[in-house]
């Protein structure tokens, strides 16, 4: 199926400032995950532009990524910007890796957790409560 976003004006300039696709995917990066393009990310960004992917669907499949996802969910939720910490963390959760401290409690079997799962577990911590 075909998904379309509205494009807002700091995204036109993201995809329409000339440049290399190295500088496109740091501007996406900064501007949607607020940090700065890890190598993996890096490649596999730059593998699907190289291979016929436009920016405009790069911007659009990040927009829609359980990390942007989380990006919002901290400043809606907690009012604030996530930090690497929460980032590692709940990433993990999607990922069912967790940050390494839940094997005490999942073994290696833990599952991976969903949007909804991640959002109530956000809503369970003492941060959200103290700020709720």
């Amino acid at each position: 199926f075909n998904l379309k976003l509205m494009v807002t004006a700091e995204e036109k300039r993201v995809l329409c400032d000339p440049g290399s696709d190295k500088e496109f995917l740091e501007r996406v990066y900064q501007s949607e995950l607020n940090r700065e393009p890890d190598k993996e990310g890096y490649e596999y960004w730059t593998n699907a532009l190289n291979n016929g992917d436009t920016r405009e669907q790069v911007l659009m499949n990040i927009k829609i990524s359980d990390e942007k996802w989380l990006v919002d969910t901290y400043r809606k939720e907690l009012n604030r910007e996530i930090d690497d910490e929460g980032r590692n963390w709940w990433m993990g959760d999607f990922r069912g890796q967790g940050s390494g401290k839940e094997h005490l409690t999942y073994g290696s079997d833990r599952p991976a957790q969903t949007r909804d799962q991640v959002l109530a577990n956000i809503k369970q911590s003492e941060e959200y409560k103290l700020k709720h």
